[in-house]
C-alpha cells in the first residue's frame, strides 16, 4: 500500500480485489455443493475464509469490517457445504480451529487503532493543508459553512491532543478482558 498525504486519498488495491475473489470462490464452492464435492467445496470455503484473515492486515478500519463479512460468507458456504453434502470429519476439524481462531483475534482492539491511526494522520494533514477548506468539503462532503466551522475546530490548538486521549480511552477499553 501506498499511503497518500491525504490519509483518506489511499487507494486500497488489495482490498478492493477481495470482493471479486470472494465472489469467484463463493461460486465454484457452490457448484462444488450442489455436485456433491465437499471436499472440493470445503476447500473454497477455507479459500474464502483465508482471504478474510489476510485482510484485517491492512491497518484501515474499513479493513476489518471487510474481514468480518468476508468471514460470515465464509461461514454461510460451510452451512451450504454442510446441508448438500457430508464433507469429511479433517475437513470440518481444520475449518473449527480456523474459526476458533478467529474468535481470538481482538477485532475490536485492531479497529480502535487502526481508526486513531487514520483520524490523527487525516486531522494532521487537514491542519498543514493550505486549501482546507476545499479539501473538507470534497472529502466529509461538506457545504461551506460547514467546512468553515470543521476547520476552525481541528485548527483549535487542543483538538489533536483531545482526540489522541479519547482514541487512548478506547484503545484501552478494546484492551479490557471480555
Amino acid at each position: 500500500i501506498t499511503y497518500a498525504p491525504n490519509i483518506a486519498n489511499t487507494i486500497l488495491t488489495p482490498l478492493d480485489a477481495t470482493g471479486a475473489i470472494t465472489h469467484l470462490l463463493t461460486i465454484d464452492g457452490l457448484i462444488q455443493a450442489q455436485d456433491g464435492k465437499s471436499q472440493q467445496a470445503m476447500e473454497s470455503t477455507q479459500a474464502i475464509f483465508n482471504i478474510a484473515r489476510s485482510v484485517g492486515e491492512i491497518p484501515f478500519p474499513i479493513s476489518y469490517q471487510v474481514r468480518g463479512r468476508i468471514c460470515a460468507q465464509s461461514i454461510r458456504m460451510l452451512e451450504r457445504t454442510i446441508a448438500l453434502g457430508e464433507p469429511s470429519k479433517d475437513s470440518l476439524s481444520q475449518f473449527q480451529s480456523l474459526l476458533e481462531n478467529e474468535a481470538s483475534f481482538p477485532m475490536f482492539l485492531a479497529m480502535a487503532k487502526a481508526d486513531r491511526a487514520s483520524f490523527y494522520a487525516f486531522f494532521l494533514f487537514l491542519r498543514k493543508d493550505k486549501d482546507i477548506i476545499k479539501t473538507l468539503k470534497m472529502s466529509l462532503d461538506l457545504k461551506d459553512d460547514e467546512a468553515v466551522a470543521t476547520k476552525l475546530i481541528i485548527q483549535e490548538p487542543n483538538f489533536l491532543s483531545w482526540l489522541l486521549k479519547n482514541y487512548n480511552s478506547l484503545v484501552a477499553i478494546a484492551n479490557l478482558p471480555q
